[in-house]
This record gives structure tokens, sequence and C-alpha cells, in this order.
């Protein structure tokens, strides 16, 4: 079974890099003008965008991939955003995953995914995913995933 969040993260791309334009947009037009009144609706406007742009990256959109490998688990995510593109994967034998967690953060605007595994007596948690962009329907049936392959 495959879960990824293709569309999604397509969608956030686009409006990061639509806001990221207006911003260079409304900086050009901040240096054009010297009329008082337009550089006030300038200044509003632009602090609205930074604003809204640092809403959106504390959010972290990432894209998000989970795949049932058979005898493994494997996980591939990397933040939305155009600049700061690290790709990153898991791969988790299913005899080794034991939990998961689910933690919503910043008053519900973030969800993070938190991934266990017990190698020996340790039990080790793999960095945190934000599913943050999906669909409480993806998240349902990601919950349904992971809770087959809990390891009693």
């Amino acid at each position: 079974m495959v879960f990824d969040n293709k569309l999604e993260a397509a969608k956030f791309r686009f409006f990061f890099n639509i806001i990221l334009a207006i911003q260079v947009m409304f900086i050009v037009l901040y240096f054009m003008t010297m009329v008082p009144a337009e550089l006030i609706l300038l200044r509003v406007g632009f602090t609205g965008l930074i604003i809204g742009y640092l809403i959106l990256l504390a959010k972290k959109p990432m894209y998000f991939y989970l795949r049932d490998d058979g005898s493994k688990i494997t996980v591939r995510f990397y933040f939305l955003h155009p600049f700061f593109k690290k790709l990153k994967a898991i791969e988790i034998p299913k005899n080794q995953f034991v939990r998961y967690e689910i933690v919503s953060s910043m008053f519900g605007l973030r969800k993070d995914l938190y991934l266990y595994v017990k190698n020996g007596a340790s039990e080790y948690m793999y960095p945190p995913i934000s599913i943050s962009i999906n669909d409480k329907k993806m998240i349902g049936n990601i919950r349904k995933l992971l809770s087959a392959y809990i390891r009693k």
C-alpha cells in the first residue's frame, strides 16, 4: 500500500512561489514609489505577506510518501520550501517497528508523525515528519496502516 501527497505538495510549492513573487514585486514597488500614501499601502501589504509566509513556514509542509515494501516500511519526505529542499528516506523493518505518534503543535496548525523502532533493548525515535498538509482521511489511513504493524 502506498500513501503520498503529491497533489497537496504541488499546491503548496505553487503557493510558496506565488508568495515569493508577490514579495519581490512589493519590494520593487516600494523602492520605485515615493508617494507617502502608496508607501503606507505597500508596507501594509508587505507586512501581511510576511506574516502569511511565516505561518506557512511554521506549518512546515512536507512531501510525504509511505510505502509497505513487504518486510519493511519505506518513508520518504522533504520540506516543500523552494530553497530548503533536503530529501530524506527512512526504511524500517516491520519486526523492529514498535509504535508511532501523531502530535499536534502550534495550536493545531502543525501535525508531526513520530516513528519508533526497537533495536535490542533500546527504543529509538526517528526525526518528526510533518503531515500537516494531509487531510483527515489520509491521516486516518496512515493510522490504520501503521497500527497494523505495531509490534507488541
